[in-house]
């Protein structure tokens, strides 16, 4: 998916009754756009239920998720859901979220913002970890493209 391949039309306004769950039962109700989205170009589409190995080149690279970028043949109905992603959070920055200039550069542009697949960073004030966890299936992929993450220590990468 692609903020290209996603068809809006808007149909008019309606009466929308408040969903607000402090709302009284009695509000009088709200007008708002209605709005039809449509995906469009199935070019590259499989069925859910297919079984990998699948094309390496998956759609435009600032919304490919990271296993595909690092060529992974064998991913599934998340590398949607990180699309997806990507997209919302365009449509609400007005800007694309990873404008990568190259695969590498693009993977690089994740790890900055949701950091890098080590677990050697421990646990901040709250319990949670630093970085951007564990995922040694993606360093393995990593090295078998040359590719090094770029905060990961030699010991995770061996």
């Amino acid at each position: 998916m692609k903020p290209e391949n996603l068809l809006v039309t808007t149909t008019g306004l309606y009466d929308y009754r408040p969903v607000s769950p402090v709302a009284p039962p009695n509000a009088p109700s709200e007008k708002d756009v209605v709005v039809i989205i449509k995906l469009a170009d199935f070019g590259l589409a499989r069925e859910t239920k297919s079984k990998p190995p699948y094309t390496e080149y998956v759609s435009t690279r600032w919304y490919r998720a990271p296993e595909v970028l690092l060529r992974s043949r064998d991913y599934s109905n998340p590398v949607d859901l990180w699309a997806l992603g990507t997209i919302m959070a365009e449509l609400v920055n007005l800007r694309p979220l990873f404008p990568g200039q190259g695969e590498i550069d693009q993977v690089e542009r994740i790890c900055d913002l949701l950091g890098d697949p080590s677990d050697e960073y421990g646990l901040d004030s709250r319990g949670k970890s630093f970085g951007g966890g564990k995922w040694p299936r993606g360093i393995r992929m990593a090295k078998a493209v040359g590719f090094a993450f770029p905060k990961v220590s030699s010991s995770l990468s061996q």
